[in-house]
């Protein structure tokens, strides 16, 4: 009897607590499913497109606001017409120097390259003889600054191609990239957030226009050089710039930049603000606190 009673006993108890593990799962589960309000993957799936299309809705906005916004200098020069014109004007400059390079010679890279230290280093105190010292190694700047002349436009054209790929994808693309690319920066990588959050706080919609107004201003005395290259006032067949002294080049081409450039007051705008935002940036990178401070930003604007 005394056995069959202890029996009982440790029956009831563990049937206790079976009853109390099930009351605590589903005590659990009733957590659970408080917590994750989604009762399938469809469900969170549609939550998370609506999310996402209220922040492109809030990024189209903002973009509409700065666009507008008056205080914001050279916007202007990213819109479609400033685009197409830079395409026009990159075909028109292109079919100048093409008919131009076929009634007029020119002297090869290494000789005018030489031209132009000798140019430079008649202007600068002891220039002279630095020059003739680097003149042995003039064919390899002239093989550097090819590498460079061609490097630069393969570039730009890649640059073409992809600003043209982010106008058709989604604005969320980007931040996708973007933190697809953080996993190459290894531990380093808060150092990238913290870095474009001081770019972005410091106005980076300023220093993208002010950027491409340098652009422009550059890509306008660069043609007005290059046009200038190949001018043959007195039709003999030979560039001018091949026949003059080089301390006479280096004025001339010196003067025509200065003259290329319209409104030099705002050139130098859009340098400052292009250094203003170099400046937050490397704030950002030396200073810990401000690299934790816009580290924080980030992570709150998430």
């Amino acid at each position: 009897a005394g056995m069959l009673g202890s029996q009982k006993k440790e029956e009831g108890a563990s049937g206790a607590s079976g009853s109390g593990v099930a009351s605590t799962a589903r005590d659990l589960a009733s957590k659970a499913v408080a917590i994750v309000p989604f009762s399938n993957l469809s469900e969170a799936i549609e939550v998370g497109r609506a999310k996402t299309e209220a922040q492109n809705a809030r990024a189209a906005a903002s973009e509409a606001r700065d666009r507008d916004d008056p205080t914001i200098a050279f916007r202007d020069h990213d819109s479609a017409r400033a685009w197409e014109n830079r395409k026009s004007e990159s075909i028109e400059h292109r079919e100048k120097i093409k008919n131009k390079r076929a009634s007029v010679r020119r002297d090869p890279t290494e000789k005018r390259l030489e031209k132009y230290m000798m140019g430079l280093g008649s202007r600068v105190q002891g220039g002279e003889q630095t020059a003739q010292k680097l003149k042995p190694l003039t064919p390899v700047f002239a093989f550097i600054l090819h590498g460079l002349y061609y490097g630069t436009k393969y570039l730009l054209i890649v640059f073409d191609y992809a600003w043209q790929l982010y106008e058709i994808l989604p604005k969320a693309a980007l931040t996708i990239i973007y933190g697809t690319s953080l996993c190459f920066f290894g531990g380093v990588f808060p150092m990238a957030i913290a870095g474009l959050e001081a770019f972005y706080a410091a106005g980076w919609r300023r220093a993208y226009y002010s950027t491409l107004y340098v652009y422009d201003e550059s890509r306008h005395v660069s043609y007005a050089l290059e046009l200038d290259d190949y001018e043959d006032a007195n039709r003999d067949g030979v560039a001018d710039v091949d026949q003059i002294s080089s301390s006479e080049l280096v004025q001339r081409k010196t003067l025509l930049a200065f003259a290329t450039v319209k409104k030099p007051e705002e050139l130098q705008v859009a340098f400052a603000n292009v250094w203003a935002a170099y400046l937050a940036v490397l704030a950002t990178l030396k200073f810990e606190f401000a690299k934790t401070t816009a580290f924080a930003i980030a992570i709150a604007s998430s």
